[in-house]
């Protein structure tokens, strides 16, 4: 339980980089924070950069996606 508090709390005070005109990416879930800090876990050998890559990568396309279905809704 305290687990899903700090997840909550992490969640709260994320702040996303700056994007790039047309790439908004969305912000933390609390899933997207469990991912990271299991990234963290050393069961395979990655870098902060390539877990961050990732994470950043992901939360773009979710966002790409979310703005794609709300236009298509739009237009129906």
């Amino acid at each position: 339980m305290a687990a899903l508090g700090v997840l909550a709390f992490l969640m709260a005070e994320a702040t996303t980089a700056p994007a790039e005109p047309g790439r908004v990416p969305i912000g933390l879930t609390a899933n997207e924070i469990r991912h990271l800090m299991n990234a963290l876990i050393p069961d395979q050998p990655r870098s902060l950069a390539q877990i961050l890559h990732w994470s950043i990568g992901r939360r773009t396309h979710q966002g790409r996606a979310f703005h794609s279905h709300c236009e298509r809704r739009l237009v129906t």
